[in-house]
């Protein structure tokens, strides 16, 4: 049982891990937080539909993270 717990936690920590490699500071900050929201959401059941929908922010503000490297990496 805590090796799915465990499990959880890489997976909702997943787009942040993704964004650290970024340059957008606003954009790894919204990322810990959608993925936090994730966290909360799946802690409780009624939120547990929510927690898919944050998971899916959150990896789109890691994308944007990461296009803001690729941006200044361009130039």
């Amino acid at each position: 049982m805590e090796i799915v717990g465990a499990l959880t936690l890489v997976v909702i920590f997943l787009p942040l891990g993704f964004a650290l490699f970024g340059y957008g500071g606003i954009w790894k900050f919204l990322t810990l937080l959608c993925c936090g929201l994730t966290l909360l959401s799946v802690a409780t059941i009624i939120g547990a539909p929510f927690a898919v929908l944050w998971w899916i922010l959150a990896w789109v503000f890691a994308a944007l993270a990461r296009r803001d490297r690729l941006s200044y990496t361009s130039r």
